[in-house]
């Protein structure tokens, strides 16, 4: 696991996605909100390091990054690509809707904390 860094900032986010002007900052940091509390949810924690200081591994930034763009795509089947080969130009896609976020749990699955019922 990687060393966990400060909470992701709209900076952050709109540097990972390309975006260099303010004209979706109201909107991105909604995005970013509901992504945040998304990952904190399923992650069953929230980031902070043991001092108590706000923390979040690059992996959960990445994932947070990824579900926005996935949540923002044009096209819903680019979302539920499983599976890609570039050579032979092939691409799986799922009929799961929960696989619309696989790449984005599979980020998140080593911070993830297990729930007892």
């Amino acid at each position: 696991m990687s060393e966990p860094n400060e909470l992701m900032t709209l900076d952050e986010l709109k540097t990972r996605l390309g975006i260099t002007d303010d004209s979706q900052n109201d909107k991105l940091q909604i995005d970013l909100d509901d992504a945040v509390a998304e990952a904190c949810d399923w992650c069953h924690r929230d980031f902070y390091d043991s001092d108590g200081n706000p923390a979040m591994p690059e992996p959960i930034k990445k994932g947070i990054t990824l579900l926005i763009k996935i949540d923002q795509s044009a096209d819903p089947a680019d979302a539920a690509v499983i599976s890609e080969s570039i050579g032979g130009m092939s691409q799986t896609f799922s009929a799961d809707p929960t696989a619309r976020y696989g790449r984005v749990h599979a980020l998140w699955k080593p911070y993830r904390k297990v729930r007892f019922v």
